[in-house]
């Protein structure tokens, strides 16, 4: 019975609604078309000034060997019509390609192994690899509160506004 009750008012509300773009009046035209009907205007939310961000462009490769921009990279097409890409030219169709530094990550610079570091560890080696374990420990500390105190300094901004 509910069911019944639940179809018949859902065909009633759809011919209600759409009655009056269908029925014409005595002119010839319908009583409603979809120009008449809109929806009214929405006030865009005003975004926070917040701070200008610093450059970094320059400041990623402070103190490193070489920055990306100083190594050039060259392009070329080989017969197959694959783009290769490298550090030396290969060939004379190879094009010399500039580098944004600010796109480049740089290889972190891993210190060599000594060679009798290579053969397994022993107890005593391990011992002295976990040895500044907790001064790691203590600046992850650091930098979680560090980004914790940037996250509620960024909502506190965010919701002066």
């Amino acid at each position: 019975m509910l069911r019944k009750f639940m179809y018949g008012l859902s065909a009633f509300l759809v011919v209600g609604l759409a009655a009056p773009f269908v029925l014409k009046d005595s002119r010839g035209k319908t009583l409603l078309n979809r120009h008449d009907v809109t929806l009214p205007p929405v006030p865009m939310p005003q975004l926070p000034n917040l701070p200008e961000m610093p450059d970094v462009k320059g400041a990623l490769f402070e103190g490193k060997k070489s920055a990306p921009k100083d190594i050039p990279m060259y392009r070329w097409m080989d017969a197959d019509g694959v783009w290769h890409f490298s550090d030396t030219p290969s060939g004379s169709g190879a094009s010399e390609v500039k580098l944004d530094p600010a796109n480049v990550i740089p290889e972190p610079e891993y210190a060599q192994p000594e060679q009798e570091k290579k053969a397994m560890p022993g107890l005593s080696q391990v011992v002295e690899a976990y040895a500044n374990a907790p001064e790691l420990a203590d600046q992850a500390r650091d930098a979680r509160d560090q980004m914790n105190a940037r996250n509620q300094n960024l909502v506190r901004t965010l919701d002066s506004y």
